[in-house]
């Protein structure tokens, strides 16, 4: 009898410690955002680049910070998120009022922003041969404080 209490008070010992490194393992899992400063360069050939993207002006102030990135809070919702949701296998360009948001990928998704009401969406795909496919342009009633979606297909 004595024995067989010994033998269980070492099970619940071993299990609480398998437990506790368990957690300590799931609690290190988990990865922090990690934030990179710009590095300045001379130019010339950056060997991490295979095409090039946007060029920008460094007089330029561009558009101002939207409030989740640390800008004004906008008043009375004059904000429309934009979701871009590509269902093609193709990678496209996409512009919200003539400004390019980015490229997105086949199959995937881009997230912006712009100013509530009549919004001008425009995609296009470039391919190897020089031939453009183009979506829109398409004007939206993009709602205040609301979102809209669209979808680009073949």
């Amino acid at each position: 009898m004595r024995r067989r209490t010994v033998f269980n008070l070492c099970g619940i010992v071993l299990a609480t410690f398998v437990a506790g490194a368990v957690s300590i393992v799931a609690q290190g899992t988990k990865e922090q955002p990690v934030e990179t400063k710009a590095q300045t360069s001379r130019g010339g050939k950056d060997t991490n680049i295979k095409s090039e993207g946007r060029v920008n002006d460094k007089a330029a102030t561009g558009r101002a910070a939207p409030a989740q990135k640390g800008g004004e809070k906008p008043r009375g919702g004059a904000i429309c998120d934009v979701h871009f949701d590509n269902r093609t296998p193709w990678w496209l360009d996409v512009y919200v009022d003539g400004d390019f948001e980015g490229n997105m990928p086949p199959w995937g998704d881009v997230y912006t922003y712009a100013i509530a009401g009549p919004t001008i969406l425009y995609g296009r795909a470039r391919f190897t041969d020089g031939s453009i496919l183009t979506w829109g342009p398409v004007t939206v009633r993009c709602p205040a404080g609301g979102s809209y979606e669209w979808r680009l297909s073949r």
